[in-house]
């Protein structure tokens, strides 16, 4: 299996089924309602991987789709099935590795609109000013600026408004680990930014606005490193950004 911390969450929930079968078939007969999105027996497959999508189609908090607290709700005509998607992905031409761009910017504000500004001052305590980040009562500078791969976003996304996603920063780059690791800098415009270790993953809003399928793509473990949900970045040095501006690999770790 997987040698990293992913891999080890996998193994404890392998370990966690199987020595509580009993005890959750026993409790699953009683209960109408799984209000934690998840079957706990149909996680593990025959064939022994994992498949850790929400059973249900709910969302954050029990919230519905259409609650304005939700967000952008996405559109299910424009779903795909895992195997257009995964079709899709391996016609992708390759991002750039050391030099890219800024493709789009996103703020996400507190009626739960996204404006898309053509620049931003990205700062070390602020992150995206306005944004839902700096709103929570205490924001996690690990997790301070959201980005994805502007490809792969597209893909996903399959004619719906990038901004549906919640992400600050789509970039024209590989975010792949191998190419951008933990502790790697990158200059987008003026602004230093670090990638965080955080991991950054699907959720049940990921679920219903994209589909359940696309969810399943960007959490199977074999393509995991790829970080196709994309990464978190904190900002070390303040500096605008604009889009169009240049996006250049400063360091990796050693």
């Amino acid at each position: 299996g997987l040698a990293t911390f992913e891999g080890e969450i996998y193994r404890s929930v392998d370990t966690l089924l199987e020595e509580q079968h009993e005890l959750i078939e026993r409790l699953q007969r009683n209960v109408a309602r799984n209000n934690a999105g998840y079957n706990l027996l149909d996680i593990k497959r025959p064939d022994g991987s994992f498949d850790l999508t929400p059973s249900r189609p709910v969302t954050d908090r029990g919230m519905a789709a259409h609650d304005p607290q939700f967000g952008p709700p996405g559109d299910p005509s424009r779903h795909l099935p895992l195997g257009e998607l995964e079709q899709k992905l391996g016609t992708l031409p390759a991002a750039p590795r050391d030099a890219g761009r800024v493709a789009l910017l996103v703020r996400r504000r507190p009626d739960k609109v996204r404006e898309t500004p053509t620049r931003i001052d990205l700062g070390p305590d602020t992150g995206v000013p306005g944004d839902a980040w700096g709103r929570g009562q205490k924001p996690d500078r690990a997790a301070q600026v959201t980005v994805m791969e502007i490809d792969v976003a597209e893909m996903v996304a399959n004619g719906q408004p990038l901004t549906v996603f919640g992400d600050n920063l789509f970039l024209a780059l590989d975010l792949s680990v191998e190419n951008l690791p933990t502790g790697s800098r990158l200059r987008l415009g003026r602004a230093l930014l670090e990638v965080t270790a955080k991991p950054h993953n699907g959720c049940r809003k990921f679920a219903a606005r994209f589909g359940h399928d696309a969810l399943r793509l960007v959490s199977n473990p074999e393509l995991r490193r790829r970080n196709l949900r994309g990464i978190y970045m904190c900002v070390v040095e303040a500096g605008e950004v604009a889009v169009g501006d240049a996006v250049a690999v400063v360091s990796r770790p050693d």
